[in-house]
This record gives C-alpha cells, sequence and structure tokens, in this order.
C-alpha cells in the first residue's frame, strides 16, 4: 500500500468508545463548572449582559445571537451553556450536546471577545470533534438506553482520538516556539517561571517575603521547571512520533526501537501532567490547565485506559 492508503486504513480503524466517552465527561465538567462559577460570581450581566462591561448590544453589526434574542441573549446563552455542558458530561444526546456547546461558547465569545481564552478556543475544536464521533456510545445515558448498560463494548472510528491529540500537539508546540523572550532560555538565565511567579496577576502566593536563601532555592528551581517546560513543549513532535512508533512497535528500525525502549511517551506525558498539576497549585490560569488534562485521553489507547480501570478496582483478570 502506499502511505496515504497507509493512513487512511489507520485512521479508519475501530476502537472502543472508552477513551472519547472520557474526555467526553470531563471537557463537560470542566466547562460546566467554568460557567456555574462565572453565574456564582455575578459575572453573567457584566460579561455578556446590555448593561455589562461590552458594547456588542450596542454595535452596528451585533452577533446573531444579539439578533435572535435581543437584550436577553447573554443570560439565555449562559444558561443554555450550562446545560448543554452538563447534558454533555451525563452523555445525554451526546453528539448534539458537544455540537450545540461548541455553537453556543462561540456566540458568547462573540459577545464579548475579551472573555475568550486561548483555552475556550482549543475546547470548542475538541466539542466539535466529539460531535463528529462515537463518544457517546459507553459511559453515557444515550449507552444505557440504547443498550441497557452504562458501559457497553461498542468500536468507533478512530481518528478523532487522533485529531484530538494531534490538535493538542500542535498547541504545545506552538506555544513553545512563540516564548521568544530571552527568560524562556539560557540566554536569559531560565528565569521565566520566576518571572511569572513574582507577578500579583498570575501567582497564588506572594514571594515577595522570602529570605535571601528561600529566593536562591526557588530560583534554582523555577530554572528548573524553565527548562523541563521549554523541552516539554518544543518535544510535542517528538512525542507524536512516539505514538506513531508505539503503534507501529512490529515493524523494524533502530529509531524506533530506541524511542520505544526510551520510553518517551510515557516521560513526555509525566512531564505533562506535572507540568499542568504544578500550574494548578502555582498560578491562576482559570481552567487551563484542568482543560488540557481534560483532553489527555486521547494520549492513550482505550485498552490501556481499560487496564487502569481494572488495576484501580484491584481486578484479578
Amino acid at each position: 500500500m502506499s502511505r496515504w492508503q497507509r493512513f487512511v486504513r489507520r485512521m479508519d480503524r475501530e476502537e472502543s468508545a472508552s477513551a472519547l466517552a472520557l474526555i467526553r465527561i470531563m471537557v463537560g465538567a470542566v466547562l460546566f463548572a467554568d460557567f456555574a462559577w462565572a453565574g456564582s460570581l455575578g459575572l453573567v450581566e457584566r460579561l455578556w449582559g446590555s448593561s455589562g462591561l461590552n458594547l456588542s448590544y450596542q454595535s452596528e453589526h451585533p452577533s446573531l445571537a444579539i439578533d435572535l434574542l435581543g437584550e436577553n441573549a447573554g443570560q439565555v446563552l449562559w444558561a443554555l451553556a450550562l446545560t448543554l455542558a452538563l447534558t454533555t458530561t451525563l452523555g445525554l444526546f451526546s453528539r448534539v450536546s458537544a455540537a450545540s456547546l461548541a455553537l453556543v461558547s462561540a456566540q458568547l465569545a462573540a459577545i464579548m471577545p475579551q472573555s475568550d481564552r486561548g483555552i475556550d478556543g482549543l475546547l470548542r475544536i475538541v466539542l466539535v470533534l466529539l460531535a463528529c464521533s462515537g463518544c457517546g456510545k459507553t459511559l453515557s445515558i444515550d449507552a444505557k438506553r440504547a443498550t441497557g448498560t452504562w458501559a457497553p463494548n461498542v468500536p468507533i472510528k478512530t481518528w478523532p482520538r487522533y485529531l484530538i491529540a494531534l490538535q493538542l500537539l500542535w498547541m504545545y508546540f506552538s506555544a513553545g516556539t512563540h516564548k521568544t523572550q530571552s527568560a524562556w532560555w539560557p540566554s536569559g538565565d531560565l528565569r521565566g517561571l520566576y518571572v511569572v511567579l513574582q507577578d500579583p496577576h498570575f501567582a497564588r502566593f506572594d514571594l515577595s517575603g522570602l529570605s535571601e536563601g528561600w529566593d536562591s532555592a526557588l530560583f534554582s528551581l523555577t530554572q528548573i521547571g524553565t527548562a523541563l517546560t521549554m523541552a516539554f513543549e518544543l518535544g510535542a513532535p517528538l512525542m507524536g512520533l512516539a505514538i506513531y512508533y508505539r503503534a507501529t512497535a512490529h515493524r523494524e528500525g533502530r529509531l524506533r526501537s530506541a524511542i520505544n525502549t526510551l520510553r518517551v511517551r510515557e516521560l513526555w506525558l509525566a512531564l505533562g501532567i506535572g507540568f499542568h498539576i504544578a500550574l494548578m497549585i502555582t498560578i491562576r490560569l482559570g481552567i487551563f490547565p484542568y482543560g488540557m488534562l481534560a483532553c489527555y485521553p486521547a494520549f492513550f489507547r482505550p485498552d490501556e485506559v481499560a487496564r487502569w480501570i481494572r488495576k484501580m478496582r484491584l481486578s484479578p483478570e
């Protein structure tokens, strides 16, 4: 077969729906928590309401939602987003819920562009891919209604999972290549994370009162963290190669053998998970680390997910 034929054949393979179902559940839960948190803080009117911070309602070219819903567009869209995030998580009308949530999120962004973060755009892409997949075939109300069980072993196409993984790798690599300031490189003493941790807008902790010795120790740790961050982000293409080599481990090749033996995929994933957990603890970045980790099942085959579940249950199988 030609390379194109092999590519099409691989993308057209079928696998268990468990990995994409986990992404659906976690992405939906992250977005539900985010919209609920905005509501609890009283930000719905401020961000998307007609009397809030935006000028979309007075614009000569308002968003489609404002044309259709008028001054209540923001509140209606927020309520819809909250509801659709919940139905996506539960797997109720999974494909329609995911597609509708992506559309509603895009309309909220059109009303108040300043409220739309990079992670929102990325999760909209993930939602569209989920809507094109069989993510509701298991671990969902849809599965329970269709088969009588919550977790049937139903095969689905594998290409949406591959494209979600590719989207994440592109995001990481792009983030690394855009860190052009010297602070992220040896020429700037790898002080990138140290600078961020000193910024009161982002830092969770006030480090200004550290003694000289503690400050020096912190700086050394952040230098290591900065170097690992750059290696992780710029190493995203190597992770893509490692995924491919793991899937074709039966073939020969020194590079394939070396990458599989060194467990490059596992090392990169360990760096990524540690990176996002560290962000959760030290820096205020909203739902970014949670939303990214919610997509990580895309890097694992469903049979690997099933093995973890058995281990967590201490199953003898």
